[in-house]
């Protein structure tokens, strides 16, 4: 059962940093690295993988080199169960599309 979404902390979906807290639970994904802290303990500090990071590829028709930067635009957090589900989203421009949203499960 997954719970209400929670408020975000930092409302500027473009930011280079996203920060989630429900109750006691806090969800930030910073500089590539996710951490989720509970009751003030943190329970997950890790790298993301390879696979959940943004693409860079070049764009003939733009000549130039597309970025997309990952972002987590959301998170859900089941406490009772110590699961997180996020949704790591990815920043593109008019040039440089960005690909689609993409769910994660993490647990501890």
């Amino acid at each position: 059962m997954l719970v209400d979404e929670p408020q975000p902390i930092d409302l500027d979906r473009d930011s280079p940093r996203r920060r989630y807290a429900q109750d006691d639970t806090v969800v930030e994904l910073r500089a590539g690295r996710l951490t989720i802290s509970q009751s003030g303990k943190r329970v997950v500090d890790r790298r993301i993988p390879a696979a959940w990071r943004g693409r860079s590829y070049d764009s003939r028709s733009a000549d130039l080199t597309c970025h997309n930067d990952e972002f987590l635009a959301s998170a859900f957090v089941v406490p009772h169960a110590r699961m997180v589900v996020l949704d790591i989203a990815y920043h593109g421009t008019d040039t440089c599309w960005e690909p689609t949203d993409e769910l994660h499960v993490v647990s501890w």
